[in-house]
């Protein structure tokens, strides 16, 4: 509403219409800032709108990086950072018993994701216990990135 044009659908014909025969029309993306910045000026797939660029780079993520054979070989970085989280918080219970204090799962699940996707692309794990002055600056940046993407 307001700057921007909108359509109000009431009922399921409508919905499977636009979802369907005409999805084309509404698959534009709004511009942001994001987009812009992070996206290096919408060229990210992520970002860019329906178009012939966006389905070539999709089909490219999908086969090259997302593909069940790809997903597989990265298997252990999962599985091993999923392993070393529990045992992350298996201390942290350790500790915690002691003062009585709450775990944040919240933020334990937060660090298991960080980790998984650092290891995953940069080959490196941060953990809270022994954080250095990279790591800190990684998480902030990452938590702006996400905070700028949605």
């Amino acid at each position: 509403m307001g700057m921007y044009p909108y359509l109000i659908i009431n009922n399921w014909e409508g919905a499977k219409d636009c979802l369907t025969t005409h999805d084309k029309d509404f698959t534009a993306r709004p511009t942001s800032m994001a987009g812009q910045n992070i996206g290096y000026k919408y060229a990210r797939f992520t970002y860019s709108n329906f178009g012939p660029y966006y389905n070539h780079v999709r089909k490219l993520a999908l086969t090259q990086v997302l593909s069940s054979t790809k997903l597989e070989e990265m298997r252990h970085i999962r599985v091993v950072e999923l392993e070393n989280s529990i045992k992350d918080l298996y201390s942290l219970t350790q500790v915690t018993n002691k003062t009585n204090e709450v775990i944040n799962i919240t933020q334990w699940f937060h660090q298991l994701t960080l980790n998984t996707i650092v290891k995953t692309i940069c080959g490196k794990r941060y953990n809270n216990i022994e954080e250095d002055e990279e790591a800190k600056r990684f998480r902030e940046a990452f938590k702006g990135t996400m905070y700028v993407v949605g």
